[in-house]
Order: structure tokens, then sequence, then C-alpha cells
């Protein structure tokens, strides 16, 4: 209950404090529109509301930019709401039926000037209702689409945790120099075999079916976890990657030792390895290892072995 009643406070601060700094530092409007409205063709499910008329219904607003430009042409060019935003989508731990969201819309404004007052109104929400905690000071660190597939594998990644990505290519060239595969890329775990001790035998095996379920939605790609000792095919497709899979158990060995010198591992590390047969499938390879990645760490901070940069 107490825990429940500050979560409920501090999100009311959170609240006040940002509509403080839109409606009196940057001169914003804050404006409630409609709930209930026509069926617009946009990406997300719509819920569907019945009215007292048969066959008619209204449809609950999954966002609220649809009257954007009326108030735009009424002269309104920058404005605000916390919005209750319905989607009618599976759930997930990032996705729910009904959230709000703080929408601001502007007019005649620049990538530049829309990144610098968002940081301004982070920094100053968070310097009044949350003093106590360490923010990164402004200009944040931005990180281009490009570079954040090469690192992370993902377009939204979580930076707390290092397991950089780093290209292997040159080891498959040195080790095989086959034309089965065009990229290989891999990144390293720290100090696994201590959090995989820590597991149960059931906690292992709803690992390696998470492993498998995060990495088999990338057809022609082959994910591998790799130690000292041992070599795991977590996927690979059926017919082009045979090849790296049979490789790979037959000179385990000296592969192991190349991927992790090349990824700077040393004993009770985790590498692990993904491959492609050509370079159209090079980002579905990032993506499946940033999948695994995140995985990985999610079971890391079960164990208690995941470490967060503080910066």
């Amino acid at each position: 209950r107490p825990t429940l009643q500050k979560n409920l406070r501090l999100r009311s601060k959170v609240s006040m404090a940002m509509r403080e700094f839109l409606t009196y530092n940057h001169g914003f409007v804050e404006i409630e529109t409609p709930t209930l409205l026509r069926l617009t063709p946009e990406g997300a499910r719509e819920f569907i509301v019945p009215t007292r008329e048969p066959g008619k219904f209204y449809s609950l607003a999954q966002s609220p930019q649809q009257f954007k430009q009326l108030l735009m042409v009424g002269g309104f060019d920058r404005y605000y709401q916390f919005a209750r935003c319905y989607r009618d989508e599976d759930l997930s731990f990032n996705r729910q039926p009904e959230f709000t969201q703080v929408d601001l819309e502007l007019s005649f404004i620049t990538i530049e000037e829309i990144l610098r007052l968002m940081e301004e109104l982070l920094t100053d929400t968070l310097s009044k209702t949350t003093p106590h905690l360490k923010m990164t000071a402004a200009p944040f660190p931005r990180l281009p689409y490009k570079e954040a597939m090469e690192k992370y594998g993902s377009d939204k990644p979580d930076t707390r945790y290092r397991m950089e990505f780093q290209s292997l290519d040159h080891i498959w060239k040195q080790y095989h120099g086959s034309e089965v595969i065009q990229h290989l890329q891999g990144f390293k775990v720290k100090q696994w075999e201590a959090v995989r001790s820590s597991l149960t035998g059931q906690q292992k095996a709803v690992l390696q079916e998470e492993l498998i379920r995060c990495s088999c939605n990338h057809e022609g790609v082959g994910v591998a976890l790799i130690t000292h000792s041992q070599i795991n095919i977590v996927k690979s497709g059926e017919n082009e990657l045979h090849a790296i899979q049979q490789l790979l158990h037959e000179q385990q060995e000296p592969f192991n030792k190349l991927a992790f010198e090349a990824l700077d591992a040393v004993d009770g590390d985790l590498c692990v390895i993904g491959a492609c047969k050509d370079s159209s499938l090079r980002e579905t390879m990032l993506k499946a290892l940033g999948s695994v990645r995140s995985q990985l760490a999610v079971e890391m901070s079960k164990a208690g072995h995941l470490v967060l940069d503080p910066e």
C-alpha cells in the first residue's frame, strides 16, 4: 500500500511539473480532444463502442493526432494534452489496452528544436520531482539508427548494460574462407557460468525455449551460444546454414578460441554468435542477436548478476 501511494503521488507531481513547464516556460496551451471518434485507418486496431442506434458504433481514440490539423488551422501552433489512448492489441511487457501519453503538437519546428525541448522538459521535471536521482546532463547522448543496430540489434536499445556487438567477419575468413555465409557478428556475456549455475533445471529449460523463440522469428539466420567447452546452436536455417552448424560442431575448439579472443572473453563467459548467408539478411541477423541479448539480460537480472552502467 505505501509503495502504490508513493507511485500515485509521484505521478501527480510529474504531471503538474510538466504542465507548468510547457504552459509557463514555452507558451503551450493544454487542449483536450474527444475520445469517441469515427473509425480511422491507422496502424493499431481500435476498440469499438456500440451506440443506441442499431448498427452504429464509435471508435475509441488510439492516439490524439486526428485533431491536429484542425487545431493548427484554428491558430493553436503549439498545444499539449495528457491523452488517454486505447489500442486493441495483444498484451506484452511494453503494451497494454489503454495508457496515458503526453502528446505535444508544434508547427514549423526543426528536429534539433524538438530534441532540445524534450531534453529541457525531462531535466526540469525530474529535477523538481526526483532531485535525489542523478541524471545525464543535456544534451543527451544520441545514437543513429545504423549505429544502434550494429551495436545492439535494436532501434531502442537498453544501454545500461554493455553486451555490445562486434563484427567477426575476419574470423570466418581466417577460419574457413567459405562463401556459405557473408557476415558473422557476436557479443560476450560476462560471468555467464555463475548465472547458469544459479538456475534450476526448469529455469534452464525455460531459458532455452525463450532463446529459441526470440531468435526463430528471423529466417535465414543462425544463432549459436559458445563457451570454452561447448557450442549450442540455438537456431540454424534448415538448408542455407546447415554447413555452419556442421562446421562448428566438427571443429569447435579452434573456432571457440578465435571467437573468445576476438570478443575479449575469458573462461566462464558466454559468446553469442549470429551468422547470415548474405548481406540482405544482415539486419535480420542483428535483430535476432538483439532479441537474444535482451532475453539474456532478463535472466541475468533475475539471478542478480546483471551489472548496470551507473552513467
